[in-house]
């Protein structure tokens, strides 16, 4: 048990580390290709091989978020701007939406937006109050 927590201190402070590097503050998630790629890291800690597309688009006043699945089995992600002055909950939708993503890949498109198998992917990477719909 004393193991595993030091390694997790230890990974906790190599993170801290590699993001404030040189004394710089990683770069703001203002623009488009900053999202892409911080959405394409993401995606790629979850182990999906596959990236979606990021778009920037207005979702009017009730989603931050949305994940779609097209028929291709391409995935978009569409983020609304006004979650960019927010680091911690960008990243919160970000997990939020790709989780939406792991769980369709793994147990089909058959499965509620928000059920249990969402939640199983979905807590692992971000807070309880990020996986409610």
């Amino acid at each position: 048990m004393l193991r595993c927590r030091m390694k997790y201190f230890i990974l906790c402070i190599l993170a801290i580390a590699l993001t404030t590097s040189c004394g710089r503050e990683p770069p703001a998630a203002n623009d488009i290709a900053t999202l892409t790629h911080m959405v394409h890291e993401q995606a790629y800690q979850m182990g999906l091989t596959e990236m979606p597309t990021v778009i920037l688009e207005d979702l009017g006043s009730t989603f931050l978020g949305k994940a779609s699945l097209y028929e291709d089995g391409h995935w978009i992600i569409r983020l609304s701007p006004k979650m960019l002055g927010n680091e911690r909950m960008l990243k919160g939708v970000i997990y939020h939406e790709l989780s939406h993503v792991v769980a369709i890949n793994t147990w089909g498109p058959d499965i509620p937006p928000h059920g249990d198998y969402f939640q199983r992917i979905c807590k692992v990477w971000t807070t309880t109050r990020m996986c409610k719909a």
